[in-house]
């Protein structure tokens, strides 16, 4: 994901500079970003199932991680109010 992050930024700039001289620049950007959007949404996807066979083989669920996720975000949040 990292990559495509980076890729399109560099692509959105390059096309911007250029725009100027390339006819039909708008449609290309727009074709590409729908392009990368199908890459981000393929990888979240793979990644969901890989945390989702991770949690299971730990005895863990969504919710359980949501929970421990906002437990750890309420002693964050706890933490830095008492540092101020």
């Amino acid at each position: 994901m990292l990559y495509f992050r980076n890729r399109l930024v560099h692509r959105i700039s390059d096309d911007m500079l250029l725009a100027a001289l390339k006819p039909g620049w708008k449609d290309r950007l727009i074709r590409e970003l729908g392009e990368i959007e199908g890459y981000f949404h393929e990888t979240n996807s793979e990644i969901e199932k890989m945390l989702g066979d991770w949690l299971v083989s730990n005895g863990l669920s969504w919710d359980k991680l949501q929970e421990l996720a906002t437990l750890i975000w309420r002693d964050v949040q706890e933490n830095v109010a008492r540092q101020r």
